[in-house]
C-alpha cells in the first residue's frame, strides 16, 4: 500500500545550469515494488529530491527528505545543496574517502548518525558527522550498483500538534 503522504509527494529534478523542474509522478504497485514512477527523463548530473511530511508516528512527527543522485560517478554530483530547508546531503571524493556534507536548514548537521548501505543488502557502514556536518566513509565501502546514505536527525525540542493530536 502506498501511503497518501508518499502518493501525493512533489518530486523535483535539480540539474546543473537549469532551473528546478517538478516531475510528473504516477503510483506504481507491482510485485516487489510499491512507489512512484516518472516517465520523464532526468539529467544524470543533477539530483532528484522530495520532502514528505509523513505525519504522526507513535507520538513523533516524521519528515522524510530524500535525494537521488543518478550519475554513477560521485565526482559528477552537485557540490552544493539545491534547497536550504530540511535535511540535505552533498558529497565529495577526497582521496580514498567519500565525504558526506550533511545540512539541516542550511546549517551543518553535527553529531548525526549516517549509515551507508547498498542494494546487495547486508550490514551498512555507520559514521557520525563532525561538528562541521561531515560524515566520512572509505571509498572501498562503495559497492557497484545503487548505494544509499540514511541519516537520522531527532529534534528533541520540536513539539506541536497535527489535526489536534500532539507530538514531541
Amino acid at each position: 500500500h502506498l501511503p497518501d503522504a508518499v502518493a501525493t509527494a512533489e518530486v523535483w529534478q535539480d540539474a546543473i545550469d537549469a532551473p528546478a523542474k517538478r516531475l510528473t509522478m504516477e503510483p506504481l504497485e507491482e510485485e516487489g515494488f510499491t512507489g512512484l514512477e516518472s516517465r520523464s527523463g532526468i539529467e544524470p548530473r543533477g539530483v532528484v529530491r522530495t520532502t514528505i511530511d509523513y505525519g504522526l508516528y507513535h507520538g513523533s512527527r516524521l519528515i522524510y527528505n530524500a535525494q537521488h543522485f543518478p550519475s554513477a560517478n560521485p565526482e559528477s554530483w552537485p557540490q552544493s545543496a539545491s534547497v536550504t530547508s530540511g535535511l540535505s546531503a552533498t558529497f565529495r571524493v577526497e582521496g580514498k574517502r567519500l565525504l558526506a556534507m550533511l545540512r539541516l536548514d542550511d546549517s551543518p548537521l553535527g553529531g548525526a548518525e549516517a549509515t551507508l548501505t547498498n542494494e546487495a543488502g547486508g550490514e551498512g557502514v555507520t559514521a557520525r558527522s563532525t561538528g562541521e556536518g561531515v560524515a566520512m566513509f572509505e571509498m572501498a565501502s562503495i559497492q557497484d550498483g545503487l548505494n544509499g546514505l540514511m541519516v537520522m536527525h531527532v529534534d528533541k525540542e520540536a513539539s506541536s500538534e497535527i489535526k489536534g493530536k500532539p507530538y514531541a
